[in-house]
């Protein structure tokens, strides 16, 4: 699922990330220096700067490949559909990390939008969360507005 430039743009900003893991080069927003699917490479190298995760942008394999960056570094922020207990892969949240966000609005693309050249937003019904590494550090400015 394809977030909104705008969601991730605001992300990069808040943490410094310059890193992007999921989906593929073809909807990866420009402005990030690296990106990857999974463990592949798709532009860019990897330092130890910040890294947004798509969680839901990637497929079973592919989330079970950067399941050991997530659990033994803290410099990530994770977009994912709500972690329900009706959810069967949800991404590896360590102990203490904190979720900054949960929201039911339009913060993905709609599907399709790269064939159609249709750039509208959709929610597709299902709230999104927004999690942390647990040391990492938020201020109440910088909080991730919805409605933006």
């Amino acid at each position: 699922m394809t977030r909104s430039w705008q969601v991730l743009r605001r992300a990069a900003d808040i943490f410094g990330a310059k890193t992007y893991i999921g989906e593929t080069g073809l909807t990866t927003p420009p402005f990030f220096l690296n990106s990857r699917r999974g463990a592949k490479l798709a532009w860019g190298t990897l330092d130890g700067s910040p890294i947004i995760v798509n969680w839901n942008g990637l497929d079973a394999s592919e989330q079970a490949e950067i399941t050991p960056l997530l659990t033994s570094t803290d410099n990530w922020i994770t977009l994912t559909h709500s972690l329900g207990p009706e959810k069967t892969t949800t991404p590896p949240i360590p102990s203490g990390s904190k979720r900054i966000l949960q929201t039911k609005g339009k913060a993905s693309r709609e599907k399709g939008w790269w064939r159609t050249g249709h750039d509208r937003l959709a929610s597709y019904g299902m709230e999104t969360e927004v999690w942390i590494g647990h040391d990492s550090r938020i201020s109440r400015d910088d909080m991730l507005d919805p409605e933006e």
